[in-house]
């Protein structure tokens, strides 16, 4: 059985979560009589010069816009071109060109609509209002990815790190509360 759902980092798009994403989910709750949880996952990028995060947002983004089977989620959305752009920029590459390469095609509005990226008190500061927006919507959960696509495994894991330290449980927040996707300690399981 299923108590809710996890959408993918492209879910947050804004047209597609109001137009497709969350009508279905009301549905399949009314069907079930019984409310379902949504669970929200979103591309997370931290770093010292927010530069350098966006940087890996967009890597990862195009990453995902260059998957054919994606395209149907931003279809019909200001970011459909985007996502052909990239796609062909990879096709033409023979699928070889780096996410270094195809990040330049992702717009910085692609990346405030479906990352958190930037320095730890940009991210602290836009996880709290994306919360607060998304918790409007009924999400329960924020779970926050970090970048992967094209980036050296040191900084995976540091990035990791900072998303542990900036948005975990007892990470201090503009509004004092505990991020709803912070980890939580096994003792408190």
């Amino acid at each position: 059985s299923c108590d809710g759902v996890l959408l993918h980092p492209l879910g947050l798009v804004r047209r597609h979560l109001h137009e497709r994403v969350l009508p279905a989910a009301r549905r399949g709750a009314e069907e079930r009589n019984a409310p379902g949880q949504i669970a929200a996952w979103c591309i997370t990028a931290i770093a010292a010069d927010g530069s350098v995060a966006r940087e890996h947002a967009r890597r990862q983004a195009a990453f995902y816009l260059a998957t054919p089977s994606y395209g149907s989620v931003v279809e019909g959305t200001p970011w459909a071109e985007v996502a052909g752009r990239v796609r062909a920029a990879f096709d033409a590459s023979e699928r070889k060109a780096s996410w270094a390469e195809l990040a330049p095609l992702v717009p910085d509005e692609l990346v405030d609509e479906i990352a958190l990226a930037g320095t730890p008190e940009t991210v602290a500061r836009s996880a709290a209002e994306l919360e607060a927006e998304l918790g409007g919507l009924g999400i329960s959960e924020l779970v926050f990815q970090t970048v992967g696509a094209g980036i050296e495994h040191e900084e995976v894991v540091r990035n990791c790190g900072e998303i542990i330290r900036v948005l975990g449980r007892t990470a201090s927040r503009p509004d004092g509360r505990a991020p709803s996707g912070a980890l939580e300690p096994a003792s408190e399981r």
